[in-house]
């Protein structure tokens, strides 16, 4: 019974994939070159629209909130920006935003530009951290924690704020957090992005979470406003390697 089954399922398979050939049509390709002559016919009145709008975006965009006293760049597994944006996110976490965090946690590869030295923009900010990465706060097992830094300690492409790790080759050796070493039954609050909490990025032990609490806060308008800040109070943009990401020979 079950070969007859099956004899008139493949029959009918091929009868369907028949009458389908018989609707088949020969498409072909090529190239479409984009240039001057999509510009001949414009919209004026859209066009008076993209004018105003880019206006006031380049208004905004060239505004000057700070100023870099170094140039500071991304590096692995440890560069001054890197310190910068997580030492910015922890206190900005603990600070503006007003939830207590224990330390912080940043992705090297989503800084895309280097500040320089001199004037920074809202733009120059825009370019370093071009992702609309939300800030959360988890709650972390102590055991669950050491599982991050051992993966972060492995991969050397991600940066910690409060936490200081000591790493020979590619295995995690030691590590402290607020300077004191981790407590196994303790709950830590780590405050990082929504695209790392979710587990992405190869940060697979943040799915250990017991709670995380989205802030409503956005990386960028952190940095934005951590710069703001400083300006305010006459300082300049910082940062260095201080060596919270120490790499031992094997």
């Amino acid at each position: 019974m079950k070969r007859t089954t099956t004899i008139i399922l493949c029959f009918v398979l091929l009868s369907g994939l028949v009458t389908m050939a018989g609707n088949f049509r020969y498409v072909s390709g090529g190239r479409l070159t984009v240039d001057e002559r999509y510009d001949r016919d414009v919209d004026p009145v859209l066009e008076k629209r993209l004018r105003s709008w880019q206006s006031r975006l380049d208004g905004r965009m060239n505004q000057v909130i700070g100023r870099c006293e170094n140039t500071l760049t991304v590096a692995h597994p440890e560069g001054s920006l890197n310190n910068f944006c997580t030492d910015m996110l922890l206190a900005q976490t603990r600070g503006t935003i007003g939830q207590a965090a224990d330390a912080a946690l940043l992705n090297n590869g989503g800084m895309r530009r280097s500040l320089p030295s001199g004037d920074v923009t809202v733009g120059m900010v825009y370019e370093t951290l071009p992702f609309d990465d939300e800030v959360v706060v988890l709650e972390l097992k102590g055991k669950d924690l050491q599982r991050l830094v051992e993966t972060v300690a492995r991969r050397g492409t991600e940066t910690f704020a409060g936490i200081r790790l000591t790493v020979r080759g590619n295995r995690l050796e030691s590590f402290t957090i607020g300077g004191q070493a981790l407590d196994p039954d303790r709950i830590y609050r780590l405050v990082t992005i929504d695209y790392l909490a979710d587990g992405s990025g190869g940060m697979s032990p943040l799915r250990r979470a017991l709670s995380a609490t989205p802030t409503g806060h956005y990386l960028r308008d952190c940095m934005i406003r951590e710069i703001e800040m400083l300006t305010r109070a006459g300082q300049t943009v910082k940062g260095s390697v201080d060596g919270r990401f120490l790499r031992l020979e094997p």
